[in-house]
Parts: structure tokens; C-alpha cells; sequence
């Protein structure tokens, strides 16, 4: 890994409304939906006049590394009124407690990033707010949220992305 990774903490995170586009991709395919999709996103965002409420952002839904991941690639955004989605779809970031890494460099590091995050949650029991199934896990909410990228700088040693899990409650049955 070319970049530095920060210790994981666990951080709160309140609920976060965002818009999104929803992917089904194979990881080789996985960075050029990525832009394509915070793109398009972004486009459909700003000609609803919906106002950016933080990062843009990759949440896995399912992954089946050997297979096809679910993947939405969303913006935040501040509450919008009804006349403005007409055709928008919205997700909602769940509120918790989510163990963080903060990432900075390419993000073809950011499979280690990740990588060094679930195996801090192994090595400290954490449970994560994830079922594994036949067709891979299915996380509650799992992000990879783009701090700085190439829209600020294209030095690709200086992007910032945040990756965060949520972790499993007590009642957490999922």
C-alpha cells in the first residue's frame, strides 16, 4: 500500500439523506462505475438544485469479491422538498456507531484500507451490521466516503477517502 492508512476509531454518525444511483458491477469494473456514477449523480443532483450536505461516496450493499457487487454511488444532501424528486431515488445512511479508517493516497489502496479495517474488527471482536448469504455479504451500511479526490488535486498521493462500517447493536439482527 502506497498511501497512509490511519488506526481505526469507532466514530457516531447521525442519519444522512442522500441521492443516489444504484450498480451492479465486477470488481474490475468497480472504479470506472464509481466515477461514472458520482458523475451522473452529482449531474442529477445540481439540476434539482439539491445542495451537497458533505462527501460523495460508495456504499456496498452486497459483496461477492469473486462475483458482482451492489454498489450506490451517492452524494449527501441537505433535506429536500417533495417538488424536487419527482424522479430522484434516496437512500438514508442509518445512524450509529461505525469503526472508521481514514485513507490517504490512490484509491486503488483503498482494497488494503479496507482490508485492514475488517481484520482490526476481528482482532477486537467487533460484530459488523452484516449477513453473509449465498451471494456474498450483505452489509447494512459500509462507505467509502471521497474527502479530496482528483475534483481538488490530482495528485493521487493527496486524495482522502474515509471508508466506515457500521457496527452491529445488541438488537441488530441483520
Amino acid at each position: 500500500m502506497s498511501g497512509i492508512t490511519t488506526s481505526p476509531l469507532i466514530v457516531s454518525l447521525g442519519a444522512m439523506p442522500y441521492v443516489l444511483l444504484a450498480h451492479t458491477v465486477t470488481l474490475l469494473d468497480l472504479a470506472a462505475a464509481t466515477r461514472q456514477g458520482l458523475a451522473s449523480v452529482a449531474g442529477l443532483a445540481a439540476a434539482r438544485g439539491l445542495v451537497a450536505a458533505g462527501a460523495p461516496f460508495v456504499r456496498y450493499r452486497r459483496i461477492d469479491m469473486a462475483g458482482t457487487l451492489d454498489i450506490e454511488t451517492g452524494i449527501p444532501i441537505l433535506q429536500p422538498d417533495d417538488r424536487s424528486m419527482v424522479d430522484v431515488r434516496l437512500g438514508l445512511i442509518p445512524a450509529g456507531r461505525y469503526a472508521s479508517v481514514i485513507h490517504t493516497g490512490p484509491y486503488g489502496d483503498l482494497l488494503a484500507a479496507n482490508a485492514a479495517l475488517i481484520r482490526w474488527g476481528e482482532d477486537n471482536t467487533i460484530r459488523w451490521a452484516m449477513r453473509q448469504t449465498n451471494v456474498g455479504q450483505v452489509f447494512s451500511c459500509r462507505l467509502e466516503m471521497f474527502r479530496t479526490g482528483p475534483d481538488q488535486t490530482p495528485d493521487p498521493a493527496s486524495w482522502v477517502t474515509e471508508v466506515a462500517i457500521l457496527i452491529a447493536d445488541d438488537s441488530d439482527t441483520t
